[in-house]
Order: C-alpha cells, then sequence, then structure tokens
C-alpha cells in the first residue's frame, strides 16, 4: 500500500464532503479489496473505536506535520468469510496482501503475546498484474510488519 508499505493494516481512507462514515468504509472496501457492499448486505454498523493519530507522535521530534481522527467501524454481514473472499478483487497499486482476522488474531495483534503466536492463517498475496496467490502462515506475520515472518511458509 501506498501510504503504509509493507505494513497490516485495515481498508481506510479520507472521508469525501457530504459522506458519512459508513459510506466513506464502504468506498474505501471496494477500493482496496474489490468487494462492493449494498445497504442491505450489511444489518448492522457501528462505531467500533476512535484513534487520534498525530505525526510526529511526540513534540520533541518536531511540529506535527499530520493529524487524523481515525474511526473504525464494525459491520455485520450476512455472508461467510468464504463467500466474500470469493468477492475479492485486489488492486496491486492499493495492497500487497490481505487476509481475514478472526477476533482472537485482533485480541493478539492489539494485545501482544509473551509467546510467538503459532496459529497458521491463510493470507492471499497481489502480484503486480493483479493475480492473487493463497499461502499458509504462522500468526506472527501480522504482530510485525512485511515480509512473512521468520518461519519458513506453510503450503
Amino acid at each position: 500500500m501506498r501510504t503504509f508499505p509493507r505494513v497490516w493494516v485495515p481498508p481506510g481512507g479520507h472521508v469525501e464532503e457530504g459522506e458519512t462514515f459508513v459510506e466513506v468504509g464502504v468506498r474505501e472496501l471496494k477500493e482496496e479489496t474489490g468487494i462492493q457492499l449494498k445497504p442491505q448486505e450489511y444489518v448492522n454498523c457501528r462505531v467500533l473505536g476512535l484513534w487520534e493519530s498525530v505525526y510526529p507522535p511526540v513534540l520533541y521530534m518536531g511540529s506535527p506535520k499530520r493529524h487524523h481522527l481515525v474511526v473504525y467501524l464494525h459491520l455485520k454481514l450476512d455472508q461467510n468469510e468464504n463467500d466474500l473472499h470469493n468477492r475479492i478483487k485486489l488492486d496491486s497499486n492499493e495492497v500487497d496482501a490481505c487476509l481475514w482476522m478472526t477476533k482472537n488474531m485482533a485480541e493478539t495483534v492489539v494485545y501482544g503475546s509473551n509467546s510467538k503466536p503459532t496459529e497458521i492463517i491463510p493470507i492471499t498475496l497481489v502480484d503486480p498484474e493483479g493475480g492473487r496467490k493463497s499461502l499458509l502462515s504462522h500468526l506472527c506475520t501480522i504482530c510485525g510488519g512485511f515480509p512473512v515472518c521468520h518461519y519458513p511458509s506453510i503450503l
């Protein structure tokens, strides 16, 4: 991804004039994953949390150059992971890879772990021509950044 190269981030972007948070989330999901959701597909939407992002993060590094309020949304869909995965059309100009994150995976990333995560997870890589390659790797892949972690990939 151009904005955060070689870092795992959820789909997101800036609010255009007149857009609601839900409209932004649905638009950015389409731009970055190719998944286009219709309003009738998500039955419940709520703000999951807010995060204030400032760069540089401390004043002794200089005056802020970027300042954003990040809004995380939770959408509940009537489709399962496999149905949605078949709708993914990754754009190599937008993303390097994608994965479906479970609640347990998110907790490991947010709260960390004292041991090396050994859970095996599926990851979809995108090549410059827009093709996809699926592989299995360890959860530690998303606890840091790219490249895929020090463990060998499991195919």
